[in-house]
């Protein structure tokens, strides 16, 4: 697996990724994303400010996710000790291939890499079935958070940093 910073020109191919799932997500009643959400505009921002990342398997990208360095809207004021992962994403081309759970390692690896003492992520509060596999991924519940337009479950993953 080949993880890398999504560059300026593979921002057609992200969006199509991301759009791919919202429109699965929203095929089997699950809205955790909705089409059209995540524009290309802010696609190819956060390619430009660094924070998305791919893997690239030739000409393809088979998944993708997004790292910020802090999510206050979310988490509230950072004091510079995790590293927020969003919008994990694998083409469904892939799915069942255990690279979701590939990605959240690495993310993982790259938290402990920026010195960094936890990984820390949301979905959506409704959705059982992510919240299992986080659970299930080694990160731990810590709270729900209402933000008026969506109710979203917060984990946590500690790593231990590089020295």
């Amino acid at each position: 697996m080949r993880v890398e910073r999504a560059r300026a020109d593979d921002a057609a191919a992200v969006h199509a990724l991301y759009e791919e799932a919202a429109e699965w997500l929203g095929a089997r009643g699950i809205p955790q994303w909705l089409p059209g959400a995540w524009t290309p505009a802010a696609v190819a921002r956060g390619i430009a400010g660094g924070e998305v990342f791919v893997v690239r398997a030739g000409t393809k990208l088979p998944a993708m996710l997004t790292l910020v360095d802090e999510d206050p809207e979310i988490w509230g004021a950072g004091d510079g000790s995790a590293l927020y992962l969003h919008k994990l994403t694998v083409a469904r081309a892939s799915a069942g291939s255990r690279l979701g759970r590939r990605l959240l390692d690495w993310a993982a690896g790259e938290a402990r890499a920026r010195g960094r003492l936890h990984l820390r992520l949301d979905c959506a509060a409704f959705n059982t079935f992510l919240r299992r596999y986080y659970a299930a991924a080694g990160f731990a519940e810590r709270g729900e958070v209402d933000l008026g337009r969506v109710r979203l479950a917060r984990f946590e993953r500690s790593v231990t940093p590089s020295r």
